[in-house]
Parts: C-alpha cells; structure tokens; sequence
C-alpha cells in the first residue's frame, strides 16, 4: 500500500504536484499484480468412521470450479497446493482399481491393479470403501471458505 502511495505521489521539485502517467502505469502495474487470485496450500487428515482412510484423492473445487486435487497418504494425510481463497467444495475419492497404463499387456498385474483391500495407483494407502456421496460435490457435504495462508481442513466421513 505504501508503495502504491507512494508512486500515486511526487514530491515538488521546482514543479507542480501532479499524478506522472509514468506514475499511473506504475500504479496501474502494482494493482494488477496485486490483485491476482491468492492461492494456499490446504492440508489436514482424512478419516472415515473415526479411523484415518488409508488412501483416495481429495479435490478442493473453488470458487470459480477450477479443481486442485491431491492423493491421500497412508495415514490419511493430505495436502493441495494452489487452492483457491474463497469458498471451496471438498469431495473425496477411493477406487478399487486405479491402473496406470493400458490393460492386459502381459505378465503379472501392476501393483496398482490389487484387488478391494489391496494397494491402489498413486496412493500410499489401501483401498477403503466410502459412501458415493463423498465422490460429488454436490452431495459431499464437505465445504470450506479458504482464507489467505496455509491452512488444515480436516475431513470426517461417515459411514
């Protein structure tokens, strides 16, 4: 804010006091700048029924829908860099079978292909089952108003 004073200003110098339009570009340059959408890093924990959910993606929606996602850890942690200020839906996500490249090209299975109870693609964690509802912004439930600085959201589902 100073800053932006202080170019909004000139001293007198044998001159009139008057705004520059070199001034003007400055200040004009210091608002846009200043101005852009402020994003943070949001972390916290996920639970389901009162014990840590061992793996997932989070995805925080904000307040232009623009998603940043992020995979929960095996010990539930999570953290989503670049979230958006402002209110923000919350979903979360678990799958059986997350494979990271085409089906059926020979040998075993990856890792990422275990069955329900095993590991899956990109998670620390094992597949835990949760309630539909938690995978659609629009039934999660799940909400946050984001302010600047980082931040920790912790998420309880239920069952």
């Amino acid at each position: 804010m100073t800053v932006f004073l202080a170019l909004l200003t000139e001293t007198r110098v044998g001159r009139s006091s008057r705004i520059s339009a070199q001034s003007l570009v400055w200040a004009s340059l210091v608002l846009v700048v200043g101005c852009q959408d402020p994003r943070v890093t949001v972390s916290g924990k996920v639970t389901f029924a009162g014990k840590p959910l061992p793996g997932g993606l989070v995805a925080f929606a904000g307040p232009d829908n623009q998603v940043q996602t992020a995979y929960i850890q095996a010990d539930g942690s999570y953290s989503v860099s670049d979230v958006k200020v402002g209110m923000n839906k919350v979903t979360v996500q678990t799958s059986p079978m997350i494979t990271d490249g085409p089906p059926d090209r020979g040998g075993d299975a990856p890792e990422s292909a275990a069955p329900v109870g095993g590991k899956a693609a990109n998670s620390k964690g094992r597949f835990v089952p949760i309630p539909d509802r938690y995978a659609q912004a629009s039934t999660s439930g799940l909400e946050i108003v984001v302010s600047a600085g980082g931040q920790t959201f912790n998420i309880p589902l239920e069952p």
